[in-house]
């Protein structure tokens, strides 16, 4: 079986500056086990404020959204629940543009496989 750890980047952007913390951002997630949607979603708060998501209480994700240089910054902690918690695996940072996809795929393939598709929706 193979590890799959994949990070999905619609946009390689350049990063600086965080003058946009206390504007209104939606995410918009797609979760997926093995290529099935399951749990479509849409989170409304803060740029810097952290977003929490879980898949089916077998995964979560925190996600903090920042603005930097005009792009989105993603600072995602990957969980998986073991022996009666949720315990940190990953911290893929994905950059994308507003209103644009960014993916994390990560399981075994022919096992398990989990996806979040992550659309910040945001005026910059």
């Amino acid at each position: 079986m193979k590890s799959l750890y994949k990070v999905l980047v619609a946009s390689t952007l350049a990063m600086s500056s965080m003058a946009y913390a206390n504007q209104d951002v939606t995410l918009k997630l797609d979760m997926y086990i093995n290529g099935d949607l399951v749990k479509p979603i849409s989170l409304k708060g803060q740029i810097a404020e952290s977003f929490t998501a879980q898949i089916d209480g077998e995964v979560k994700y925190d996600i903090v959204p920042t603005i930097e240089n005009g792009a989105v910054k993603l600072s995602t902690i990957y969980y998986t629940y073991t022996d009666g918690a949720f315990v940190q695996k990953e911290k893929p940072v994905l950059v994308t543009a507003a209103n644009q996809a960014a993916t994390i795929e990560i399981g075994t393939e022919g096992v398990k496989v989990y996806k979040i598709q992550i659309t910040p929706q945001t005026k910059i």
